[in-house]
C-alpha cells in the first residue's frame, strides 16, 4: 500500500478532482494507487482471495459511479476505505439466510457514529458491545428499525425508500435521527 506524504496529499486530491471532471486517466491513476488498499481490506473482511479481488472491482465500479458526491477530495481515502468495509459487510449479511441476523462488531464499527467520528473505536469490551446491542434495542421501534435495515440487512436508502414508501429525504433524516440517538443513549449509559 502507497503511504502519502504531504507533497502527495496535493497530488491525489488533483487527481480526484479531475476524475470528478470525467478524466479517465485520472480515474486510473486512482486505481493504481488505492486498489492495494481496497484489496488488502477487502481480504481481511471476506477472508477470500477471490472474494476480495471480485469486491475490489466492486468497490471501484461503485466509486466510479459516485465520485461526483465526494464534496472533499483529500476524504477520499477515507471515502473509498469507508465504502469497501460497508460493501463487504453488505456481502457477508447477504451470506447468512437467517432474517434475524445478530448485530456484528464489523457492521456496528460503520454505523454506529460516537460523537467525534470515532465509531467502535471507543467501544473495546463485550460489555460495551452488549450494551450497544441493548441500546439498539431499547430505541423507539422506528429508529430501531431504520438502524436495522440499513446495518443489519444492508438495504440501500433507495431500497429503504421504496420499502417504507417513504420519499429519500425522510428516509436520511430517520436514520441520522436514529445515530443521535443511539449516541445519546449510549452516552447516558457510560454516565451512569
Amino acid at each position: 500500500m502507497k503511504v502519502f506524504v504531504k507533497g502527495d496529499l496535493l497530488d491525489y486530491t488533483n487527481i480526484v478532482v479531475s476524475a470528478q471532471s470525467g478524466d479517465h486517466q485520472a480515474f486510473a491513476k486512482l486505481y493504481e494507487r488505492f486498489q492495494p488498499m481496497v484489496l488488502s481490506i477487502a481480504f481481511q473482511r471476506l477472508r477470500s482471495q477471490h472474494n476480495a479481488e471480485d469486491l475490489t472491482q466492486d468497490v471501484f465500479i461503485r466509486v466510479k459511479e459516485k465520485l461526483y458526491q465526494l464534496e472533499k477530495p483529500e476524504a477520499f481515502p477515507a471515502w473509498i476505505r469507508m465504502t469497501t468495509i460497508r460493501m463487504a459487510i453488505n456481502i457477508l449479511i447477504r451470506k447468512k439466510n437467517s432474517s434475524e441476523k445478530p448485530i456484528q462488531n464489523e457492521v456496528l464499527e460503520t454505523c454506529i457514529q460516537v460523537e467525534g467520528g470515532e465509531g467502535l473505536k471507543s467501544l473495546l469490551n463485550s460489555e460495551e458491545l452488549e450494551e450497544l446491542r441493548n441500546s439498539i434495542e431499547r430505541l423507539k421501534p422506528l429508529d430501531s428499525m431504520t438502524l436495522k435495515a440499513r446495518y443489519l440487512c444492508g438495504l440501500s436508502l433507495n431500497e429503504m425508500s421504496n420499502k417504507h414508501e417513504a420519499p429519500l429525504g425522510t428516509i436520511k433524516r430517520r436514520l441520522h435521527t436514529a445515530r443521535k440517538r443511539l449516541a445519546k443513549e449510549m452516552k447516558s449509559y457510560n454516565d451512569v
